[in-house]
């Protein structure tokens, strides 16, 4: 469910790269971490809170959002028709 979380439950893509993404940043924290990787998990709970709050469908959704934002600016700065 956490994959889910993180990734996004609206597209296929979004559990696959929840999947990967907390992987790697889990074994990227306990590598970097050192004698305080314990504290992984605190990490890791603090990133769930935060995408929950700002990315309520995930880091997919929210990629997606972004890039409807941008094609949106770029639309209405050269006069065309957004559609």
């Amino acid at each position: 469910m956490i994959y889910l979380l993180i990734g996004g439950v609206a597209s296929l893509a979004g559990p696959v790269v929840g999947t990967f993404g907390l992987y790697f940043l889990l074994w990227q924290l306990e590598k970097t971490m050192g004698e305080f990787s314990e504290f992984r998990w605190l990490m890791f709970g603090l990133l769930l809170i935060v995408v929950i709050i700002y990315f309520p469908m995930g880091i997919v959704g929210g990629a997606k959002r972004f890039w409807e934002w941008i094609k949106k600016k770029y639309y209405s700065r050269r006069g065309e028709v957004y559609g």
